[in-house]
């Protein structure tokens, strides 16, 4: 005698029984969001659920059970377990989900906060202007910090340092532009106070022995020198009391510069 399934017998349909889908079955009373139950029942014992697994019979017809009727009394239910673990991982992906909303939107608001505060304070208004005023072939650096100032609106402490150190240099560059001349005649000597602005060294292995070449940048007053030789004159910054040959007259990114060489130190007073 072949038994019948119990929904079979309950006359849900024919078996056999295949689990399709499984889903939660929130109610909450009008006006009352958070007062949540079950709102869910079950169509082969009649108690609410929350959980509702979704069944196909052979006969193509579909009904609603619970975790209970499906899982215990009536396990040889085929897809039910493959189901609920769906249903488990969606629930993780949309609290994963709703996490990272979550984050985004608080990381949006404090942007917007940090934007605002940037803006307003006005000893970052130069620095906006600055980089408002960005041109097209501008260093990659400064058309980066300009798009970011763009995008986000504000720029961290060390960019804001690392900009303003930029800025210094281009107004420095353009002073000396404006101001630097040429000093000396090529072939004559020149004397002064040198202040050295940068200093660059690197091993010449073209001749042997190989020995250390130092390329310095120098100010003299308002004129712009360079000295590229064996002798080190100090460091960036260092006042440098000396006597150079005029090698030549350069110009370099607009800049007006004297190559020097041959440079020699007042002797010290006994």
């Amino acid at each position: 005698m072949t038994t019948l399934h119990p929904f079979e017998r309950a006359g849900l349909g024919k078996a056999p029984f295949v689990c399709v889908a499984v889903r939660e079955n929130w109610f909450s009373p009008p006006g009352f969001p958070e007062a949540r139950k079950p709102g869910g029942c079950c169509n082969y014992c009649s108690t609410g659920i929350l959980y509702e697994y979704v069944i196909k019979s052979s006969d193509g017809r579909e009904f609603i059970v619970g975790s209970d009727c499906v899982r215990r009394t009536h396990a040889q239910v085929d897809g039910f377990r493959a189901a609920r673990l769906k249903l488990a991982r969606d629930k993780r992906e949309t609290k994963r989900r709703q996490s990272y909303e979550e984050r985004r939107a608080m990381w949006a608001a404090q942007n917007a906060e940090r934007a605002a505060t940037f803006q307003l304070d006005s000893t970052n208004r130069a620095l906006i202007t600055y980089l408002q005023e960005t041109p097209d072939n501008a260093p990659e650096f400064r058309r980066h910090m300009a798009a970011t100032l763009t995008e986000r609106g504000y720029l961290t402490e060390r960019q804001v340092t690392a900009v303003l150190g930029m800025a210094a240099r281009d107004a420095q560059r353009q002073r000396d532009i404006e101001l630097s001349q040429h000093v000396g005649e090529v072939g004559k000597r020149i004397a002064g106070q040198f202040e050295v602005v940068a200093v660059k060294d690197w091993e010449n292995t073209a001749v042997w022995p190989p020995r250390t070449v130092y390329w310095h940048l120098l100010r003299l007053g308002t004129d712009l020198c360079t000295y590229k030789g064996s002798v080190r004159l100090g460091q960036r910054g260092d006042k440098v009391e000396a006597k150079f040959t005029v090698k030549e007259h350069d110009v370099y990114n607009g800049a007006r510069q004297t190559k020097l060489a041959r440079p020699a130190f007042p002797k010290a007073s006994a």
